[in-house]
């Protein structure tokens, strides 16, 4: 098994950098932040695999780091109250990426410049729960993934619509409001499941034809 080993700067923070691990075997791959900063910088995990599960907790600070085809479980997690910049998830492992406050009770979403990349998943094949990033700050497949706002909850007239709340738009909005944020990025539904994948795009044309945008 493969151990991750942080270096210690003089003032006590825990930082590992310029570090590419490729096909290694971990116990666990679960971050938090301890009593100084936890920073990933420059990092690739390509190929590997985590015997536990693998989730970057709230205050761990992530530039530049890139998961491909982690093989950790159900899903890797990252706290959205983490410091990210620059996270790229690709491949087809994990099954799904869950970015979302870790306490969401006091989450307040932090608005960043457009053009700068946060979290990128335009590569990643799983199921996409991006909460609390802002879309235009998420690299996406357009065909793939969607940006909903929470403030369409008041501005739409969903029973005029015709969407109830288990719809796939309704269900999403739940999720921001049950995590504080304004807005997050979703994956749609699988395209094999012909079914509902296209009764979610009948839905999506309804919407912007009743005036929403999907700007994000």
């Amino acid at each position: 098994m493969t151990t991750i080993e942080f270096a210690v700067d003089d003032l006590g923070n825990r930082l590992l950098q310029d570090v590419t691990f490729e096909g290694e075997e971990f116990d666990s791959l679960t971050m938090r932040k301890t009593s100084d900063s936890t920073m990933l910088r420059n990092v690739q995990f390509l190929n590997c695999t985590s015997g536990g599960a693998a989730k970057i907790r709230k205050g761990v600070f992530l530039q530049d780091v890139t998961f491909d085809n982690l093989d950790c479980g159900d899903s890797l997690y990252i706290s959205s109250e983490s410091v990210i910049c620059g996270v790229r998830i690709s491949g087809r492992h994990p099954g799904t990426l869950l970015i979302e406050p870790q306490e969401p009770g006091t989450y307040r979403m932090i608005e960043f410049e457009e053009g700068e990349t946060l979290v990128d998943v335009a590569d990643y094949q799983g199921h996409v729960v991006v909460i609390g990033v802002p879309g235009r700050n998420v690299r996406k497949d357009e065909d793939r993934h969607v940006t909903i706002k929470s403030s369409w909850r008041a501005s739409v007239n969903w029973e005029e619509l015709g969407l109830g709340p288990a719809s796939f738009w309704r269900l999403n909005l739940k999720k921001l409001s049950l995590c504080n944020a304004e807005q997050g990025v979703f994956g749609l539904p699988n395209p094999k499941d012909v079914d509902r994948y296209e009764k979610v795009l009948r839905e999506r044309e309804s919407l912007e034809s009743a005036g929403v945008v999907f700007d994000g």
